[in-house]
């Protein structure tokens, strides 16, 4: 790849790369050369590691190479930093680097567990309709099973062992009424059962410390397939995001030509 000169970001965010992912916006290996006010080269540094920090954003580890003294005296460098120094030096790449995806972030989590949230009530409500248009009677239905609860409730909390029998044997009658209904009617019933929340997060993918939770990092790959399928679908359209949602763009080692928009490893964020 021939040398090109790195940008300056203007919003400094990770980058959105053609899969709908987001990463680094230097990659791990690439060399720049740093240069001075006379354009003669001061030196060259390698992005050597990259990490992730939600309060600092994108840290990098960066090595002066030729044995000359360190460029860059902190560890690790902020992105802002980074890119400053580069501008000032008029950065030139060398050698590009391997593109690192960003790691999870809360903002990610929240937007999925809303927007299956979201999803679910949609669909809820889309088989509602659906079974009112069947079955009729559906409406009835409801109704029945909400009173069954409460009067079971009622039986318990009263410990009318008879009359929690009988109603526990109606109430199953209704529930099975309501089964064949969503059968005939080609949904899964379980679309109306309450979804089990997490307890520690209570279904945020949040817990109350601010950390991701556990379930969300079970979740991870699911996760950030739907984000990238998200800012797809605003930029490309539906066809592609559901692609990448259903298909997956990872699996091999990508360098930063593959994934990151014009430019490469260096090209840092510019809204577009």
């Amino acid at each position: 790849m021939a040398a090109s000169r790195a940008k300056k970001s203007s919003g400094l965010q990770p980058i959105v790369g053609n899969d709908g992912r987001l990463y680094f916006n230097y990659g791990v290996g690439a060399v720049y050369a740093l240069y001075g006010t006379a354009e003669e080269e001061i030196g060259k540094v390698t992005i050597s590691a990259c990490d992730y920090s939600e309060r600092r954003g994108e840290l990098y580890a960066v090595e002066t190479l030729g044995g000359k003294k360190n460029i860059f005296t902190e560890r690790p460098v902020t992105l802002e930093r980074l890119s400053a120094h580069f501008s000032f030096c008029r950065a030139q790449e060398v050698m590009p680097g391997k593109a690192e995806e960003i790691p999870l972030l809360k903002s990610e989590v929240t937007a999925y567990y809303k927007g299956m949230e979201s999803k679910r009530k949609r669909d809820a409500a889309a088989a509602r309709i659906k079974l009112a248009e069947t079955y009729p009677a559906f409406a009835g239905n409801e109704k029945a099973k909400k009173e069954a609860e409460a009067a079971l409730a009622d039986a318990e909390a009263a410990e009318d062992h008879v009359r929690v029998s009988k109603l526990i044997r109606e109430y199953m009658q209704i529930l099975g009424e309501r089964k064949k209904a969503c059968e005939r009617a080609g949904i899964d019933v379980r679309i109306f059962e309450p979804v089990q929340k997490c307890p520690f997060c209570s279904g945020s993918g949040i817990r109350e410390n601010g950390e991701i939770c556990v379930c969300a990092w079970q979740n991870e790959d699911e996760i950030k397939r739907w984000n990238a399928a998200r800012r797809l679908e605003e930029k490309f359209g539906r066809e592609w995001a559901l692609y990448v949602r259903d298909e997956g763009t990872q699996g091999t080692e990508l360098t930063a030509a593959d994934v990151l928009p014009e430019g490469g490893t260096n090209r840092l964020s510019d809204g577009s």
